[in-house]
């Protein structure tokens, strides 16, 4: 006779586990032939070069990733500069020299919004800047502008029409010039430092926009000559770029008023706004 097994007692710390059946859902089903289907075994393998050239991928992912390199570029530059503003020496402010060249400023999400021709008298603080729409560019705006910065007006004109507006500016900030309040961040090269003419030395600048809710971060070169300019707002981010920088003003008479603008009323912005430059391009 077999000795009766002893009875293996349940430890109660342990745990019972009970499976539970799989969803209906994502139970596989048998064919014929002991092949399978699932939910997911009709949908047709896409490669990465096939799906983004879906028109909902060209439209919404390419967009967002034009977006989140800007942002990661001045993000990046932002921490160098804050990184090196540890070992930074204290400069000397310095005035921008007269310039004719082109302007061009793009928005956060890669579109251009102006870009043209400017003339800029940095003693008498004058700047005349045009928008050229038949460069190859999807400019959104066209803009023909002559400011005044120390009397605060700006003239905002249409040669075509013969038509002009001329408004009161509340805020003087300048697009190239540096102001007083600017914090020097750091001195740092783009190309090569070690190889002659393949690098650009340029310093870098900070500034508070109170018109704007944020601030600015200003590129110059040694000699104080404008190279780019990234404003940040509360809501956006704009980056100013100066090229084909000529150290001279070519035609004077861009600077002065045309004749259908003389003599018209001085038009001031809305009550608790600080109507600037900024704000007919931004």
């Amino acid at each position: 006779m077999k000795p009766a097994k002893e009875k293996v007692k349940a430890n109660p710390l342990v745990k019972k586990v009970t499976r539970r059946p799989l969803p209906q859902s994502r139970r596989r089903v048998w064919k014929a032939g002991g092949s399978t289907s699932s939910p997911t075994a009709s949908r047709p393998f896409k490669s990465a070069d096939t799906y983004a050239r879906e028109p909902h991928f060209s439209k919404q992912k390419r967009f967002c990733g034009q977006r989140e390199d800007m942002y990661a570029a001045v993000f990046i530059l932002a921490c160098v500069c804050w990184s090196a503003s540890a070992h930074q020496d204290h400069r000397q402010l310095c005035a921008s020299p007269n310039m004719t060249g082109f302007l061009s400023v793009m928005g956060n999400r890669g579109e251009v919004r102006a870009a043209g021709q400017y003339t800029y008298d940095s003693q008498n603080k004058k700047l005349r800047f045009q928008t050229n729409t038949s460069i190859p560019w999807n400019v959104t705006m066209d803009l023909d502008l002559l400011v005044f910065f120390d009397e605060g007006i700006l003239y905002k004109m249409d040669s075509k029409n013969q038509s002009c507006e001329k408004k009161w500016l509340q805020s003087t900030k300048q697009p190239f010039a540096l102001p007083a309040d600017s914090t020097f961040m750091s001195t740092m090269t783009s190309g090569s430092l070690s190889l002659q003419g393949e690098g650009l030395k340029f310093q870098i600048w900070t500034t508070p926009t109170p018109n704007l809710k944020g601030n600015a971060m200003m590129c110059l070169t040694m000699g104080c000559l404008p190279v780019s300019t990234i404003y940040v707002t509360e809501s956006s981010m704009f980056m100013f770029s100066n090229m084909n920088v000529e150290l001279d003003i070519k035609d004077p008479d861009l600077l002065a008023v045309p004749s259908f603008c003389q003599g018209l009323p001085l038009e001031e912005a809305p009550e608790g706004t600080a109507y600037s430059f900024f704000d007919e391009i931004i």
